[in-house]
């Protein structure tokens, strides 16, 4: 929570070359929810941002940034918090 000094910042990812779903992976994990969307939200740390997309076929997918934001600022409200 940002009130207790958490993240903010997020980017907007876009993932192409899945064929149902795909999966979002960061810093030695993978999230196991099934994403069906190309676009995603995902919150950036201090580091910055190290992630990877992993296909239905469990092969690597392109990732691309397509947005900036901080949390609160509306811009992507019909995409997914990651």
């Amino acid at each position: 929570m940002p009130i207790f000094g958490g993240l903010t910042k997020y980017v907007v990812i876009e993932a192409t070359g899945f064929n149902n779903y795909w999966n979002i992976g960061w810093e030695g994990f993978i999230h196991k929810l099934p994403i069906k969307q190309n676009k995603i939200m995902l919150l950036v740390g201090k580091k910055g941002l190290i992630a990877y997309g992993l296909g239905d076929g469990r092969k690597m997918i392109k990732l691309k940034i397509v947005g900036y934001g901080e949390l609160g600022d509306k811009k992507y409200n019909s995409l997914r918090l990651f």
